[in-house]
């Protein structure tokens, strides 16, 4: 049983607690579009390098924000997700048709390595601002 000289005070949030979050966006967000101009510069090489913008999201997250944690998490896989997707339909767009629409249609027809490394771009982006 606690006495009261034991308790701990509760602890007040702080502006850094309160703005947690948006900087994770932020921070998501900018890692993401630095990873896609890494992804450019790579495809224009001739690599395929798409886990870099996974990469570039979760790093950024972290950084950001300072903490990491399940929000993180979702937050940072899906900027990964929408990025990658993005970055693969102005890359690499389909021959029959160039629209985007046309390539969310069919981006499960894709190369099976590339959802692949998809999948990894956004397992990495989750894992990063997940575990700070």
């Amino acid at each position: 049983m606690s006495t009261p000289e034991t308790q701990t005070p509760p602890q007040q949030e702080t502006w850094a607690d309160a703005l947690a979050i948006p900087l994770g966006l932020f921070g998501a967000m900018l890692g993401a579009i630095v990873g896609t101009v890494v992804v450019w510069l790579a495809a224009k090489s001739g690599f395929y390098a798409i886990p870099l913008v996974g990469l570039g999201a979760g790093l950024g997250s972290i950084l950001f924000a300072r903490r990491g944690g399940v929000v993180f998490l979702v937050i940072a896989a899906i900027v990964a997700l929408v990025a990658g997707i993005i970055t693969e339909a102005t890359l690499f767009p389909f021959a029959a048709d160039n629209s985007f629409a046309y390539f969310i249609k069919h981006f499960h027809t894709i190369a099976p390595f590339r959802l692949l490394l998809h999948g990894v771009s956004v397992i990495l982006a989750g894992y990063l601002a997940w575990r700070k």
